[in-house]
């Protein structure tokens, strides 16, 4: 392959116009650092939802004293489904779903 003088100019023009390109990105960026700081002001009820936000999240996955009487109760053979609780919430979940 033959690399000519034409070709080694134009990589030669391209990597200068790279280097010139990130020169100016950087000095931007340094320019837009020493810049005024961005601030940002939540509302009354933006601060509240983070704080019941940040409380549900240290709630537990799993309530474990539910879990552990639903299992007792299986191991003892005295848990019962209510199937007409099942049933009540079915249709009243089918109804929200139909109206939202």
């Amino acid at each position: 392959m033959i690399i000519s003088t034409n070709q080694i100019q134009q990589a030669t023009k391209v990597y200068g116009d790279t280097q010139k390109a990130l020169k100016t990105a950087k000095k931007d960026s340094k320019t837009v650092q020493t810049q005024g700081s961005d601030e940002v002001i939540l509302s009354t009820n933006a601060q509240e939802f983070g704080d019941l936000l940040r409380k549900l999240q240290a709630l537990p996955d799993v309530r474990e004293t539910k879990v552990q009487v639903l299992q007792d109760q299986v191991a003892q053979g005295t848990y019962k489904v209510d199937s007409y609780a099942i049933a009540d919430k079915i249709t009243a979940a089918s109804h929200f779903d139909r109206q939202g």
